[in-house]
């Protein structure tokens, strides 16, 4: 007789069910390097419900910048996962991950050949750039090669 284990753990962001896709979300499909995106409403509340964790989580430093590793990111950005993953669905089918990463000084921010990230400001402060375009609440910026960020930001980033 075989026996076989069964391990209960929440199922990863990247396996949670996905309200909708609109016109919106399919024309996202052929973003190109540095595109700015408006988020969508609901995307936007979910993302600024984000805040208060992002300030209180724990960093680690990653080169120029920091990322969150707080065990608490998943069960924070969980809504907005959900409203902005269609997105970046639509462009790659691999896997999606969610991070936060802090920027207090100017650093560059890299990107894996063949890889994405959508760059979504949830704090800012003076007024934080990348490339020279400015990073705006409730946008998001695509980015598919390594760019400078000017401080001081607070992110979520999807990545592919």
């Amino acid at each position: 007789m075989v026996t076989q284990k069964v391990f209960h753990r929440d199922p990863p962001l990247h396996f949670l069910p996905i309200r909708h896709i609109n016109e919106k979300v399919m024309a996202a499909a052929n973003k190109g390097h540095l595109h700015e995106e408006e988020l969508t409403g609901d995307a936007q509340k979910a993302a600024q419900k984000c805040r208060e964790f992002l300030l209180q989580a724990r960093y680690r430093h990653q080169g120029d910048y920091e990322i969150c590793n707080d065990s608490g990111l998943k069960e924070n950005s969980r809504a907005f996962y959900a409203e902005f993953a269609p997105l970046v669905k639509t462009q790659n089918s691999g896997e999606i991950r969610l991070t936060a990463l802090r920027f207090t000084k100017r650093a560059t921010l890299p990107v894996k050949a063949g890889a994405t990230i959508d760059l979504i400001p949830v704090i800012i402060s003076q007024s934080p750039t990348v490339s020279n375009k400015t990073l705006r609440l409730g946008w998001s910026l695509h980015l598919t090669q390594d760019e400078i960020v000017e401080l001081e930001c607070y992110c979520l980033a999807m990545s592919t």
